[in-house]
Protein backbone atom coordinates (compact mmCIF):
# COMPACT_ATOMS: atom_id res chain seq x y z
CA UNK A 1 0.00 0.00 0.00
CA UNK A 2 1.53 3.53 -1.10
CA UNK A 3 -0.68 6.37 0.86
CA UNK A 4 -1.41 9.65 -0.50
CA UNK A 5 1.44 12.24 -0.45
CA UNK A 6 4.14 9.71 -1.24
CA UNK A 7 6.84 11.02 -3.29
CA UNK A 8 8.71 7.76 -5.13
CA UNK A 9 11.76 9.06 -7.34
CA UNK A 10 13.39 7.05 -9.68
CA UNK A 11 12.85 3.26 -9.74
CA UNK A 12 13.08 1.55 -6.36
CA UNK A 13 12.13 -2.08 -5.64
CA UNK A 14 9.16 -2.50 -2.92
CA UNK A 15 8.45 -6.00 -1.85
CA UNK A 16 5.47 -7.89 -0.99
CA UNK A 17 2.59 -6.37 1.97
CA UNK A 18 4.52 -3.16 2.73
CA UNK A 19 3.11 -0.21 4.02
CA UNK A 20 4.56 3.58 2.32
CA UNK A 21 3.80 6.87 3.99
CA UNK A 22 2.02 9.26 4.22
CA UNK A 23 4.66 11.50 3.28
CA UNK A 24 7.33 9.21 2.67
CA UNK A 25 9.81 9.97 0.37
CA UNK A 26 11.96 7.77 -1.36
CA UNK A 27 14.72 8.34 -3.39
CA UNK A 28 16.00 6.35 -6.33
CA UNK A 29 17.36 2.76 -5.93
CA UNK A 30 15.95 1.89 -2.97
CA UNK A 31 15.17 -1.81 -1.81
CA UNK A 32 12.93 -2.83 0.31
CA UNK A 33 12.20 -6.10 1.57
CA UNK A 34 8.37 -7.56 2.26
CA UNK A 35 6.43 -6.60 5.05
CA UNK A 36 8.25 -3.27 5.62
CA UNK A 37 6.49 -0.07 7.00
CA UNK A 38 7.83 3.17 6.38
CA UNK A 39 5.92 6.08 8.46
CA UNK A 40 5.87 9.41 7.72
CA UNK A 41 9.05 11.47 7.85
CA UNK A 42 11.12 13.93 6.14
CA UNK A 43 14.26 12.55 3.77
CA UNK A 44 16.82 14.48 2.35
CA UNK A 45 19.86 12.72 0.51
CA UNK A 46 21.20 15.28 -1.37
CA UNK A 47 22.10 19.16 -0.21
CA UNK A 48 20.06 20.76 -2.76
CA UNK A 49 17.35 23.40 -2.64
CA UNK A 50 15.47 22.33 -5.39
CA UNK A 51 15.39 18.44 -4.02
CA UNK A 52 14.12 20.06 -0.76
CA UNK A 53 11.56 21.94 -2.82
CA UNK A 54 10.32 19.02 -4.09
CA UNK A 55 9.74 17.26 -1.30
CA UNK A 56 7.93 20.03 0.02
CA UNK A 57 5.60 20.29 -2.85
CA UNK A 58 4.69 16.56 -2.35
CA UNK A 59 3.74 17.09 0.71
CA UNK A 60 1.75 19.81 -0.41
CA UNK A 61 3.30 22.32 1.97
CA UNK A 62 2.72 25.91 0.36
CA UNK A 63 4.07 29.41 1.97
CA UNK A 64 5.72 29.68 5.88
CA UNK A 65 6.68 26.30 6.95
CA UNK A 66 8.41 25.06 10.60
CA UNK A 67 9.54 21.70 9.89
CA UNK A 68 10.24 20.05 13.25
CA UNK A 69 12.99 17.18 13.18
CA UNK A 70 14.38 14.86 16.13
CA UNK A 71 17.90 15.90 14.66
CA UNK A 72 19.34 18.12 12.16
CA UNK A 73 21.93 16.71 9.03
CA UNK A 74 24.28 19.03 7.43
CA UNK A 75 22.10 18.47 4.35
CA UNK A 76 18.56 19.16 5.57
CA UNK A 77 20.59 22.94 6.94
CA UNK A 78 22.37 22.86 3.47
CA UNK A 79 18.95 22.43 1.22
CA UNK A 80 16.39 23.99 3.70
CA UNK A 81 19.10 27.54 4.35
CA UNK A 82 18.29 29.58 1.27
CA UNK A 83 14.54 29.25 1.72
CA UNK A 84 12.86 32.38 3.58
CA UNK A 85 9.42 30.79 4.20
CA UNK A 86 11.03 27.85 5.58
CA UNK A 87 12.43 27.34 9.17
CA UNK A 88 13.83 23.60 10.30
CA UNK A 89 14.53 23.01 14.29
CA UNK A 90 14.71 20.11 16.39
CA UNK A 91 12.58 19.27 18.47
CA UNK A 92 14.18 20.86 21.96
CA UNK A 93 13.52 23.92 19.91
CA UNK A 94 9.84 24.28 19.14
CA UNK A 95 7.85 27.15 20.63
CA UNK A 96 4.43 29.08 21.11
CA UNK A 97 5.54 31.71 19.03
CA UNK A 98 6.60 29.59 15.98
CA UNK A 99 3.63 27.35 16.24
CA UNK A 100 1.77 30.17 16.05
CA UNK A 101 3.77 32.20 13.31
CA UNK A 102 3.44 29.47 10.83
CA UNK A 103 1.25 28.37 8.61
CA UNK A 104 1.98 24.83 8.13
CA UNK A 105 3.97 22.67 10.63
CA UNK A 106 5.63 19.48 9.40
CA UNK A 107 7.08 17.15 12.22
CA UNK A 108 8.76 13.63 11.38
CA UNK A 109 7.44 10.91 13.40
CA UNK A 110 10.63 10.71 15.51
CA UNK A 111 9.94 14.13 16.41
CA UNK A 112 6.19 13.41 17.29
CA UNK A 113 7.67 10.84 19.67
CA UNK A 114 10.02 12.70 21.25
CA UNK A 115 6.97 15.90 22.06
CA UNK A 116 4.74 13.52 23.34
CA UNK A 117 7.38 12.15 25.89
CA UNK A 118 8.55 15.58 27.16
CA UNK A 119 4.81 16.37 27.55
CA UNK A 120 3.97 13.45 29.63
Amino acid sequence: IIYPSTYLEGKNKIGKNCKIGPFAHLRGGVEIADNVKIGNFVEVKKAKTKEFIKLLDSLKVNGKTLIVVKELTEELILASRNLSDIKVIETHEINTYDVLNYRNIVITEEAVKMLEEVLK
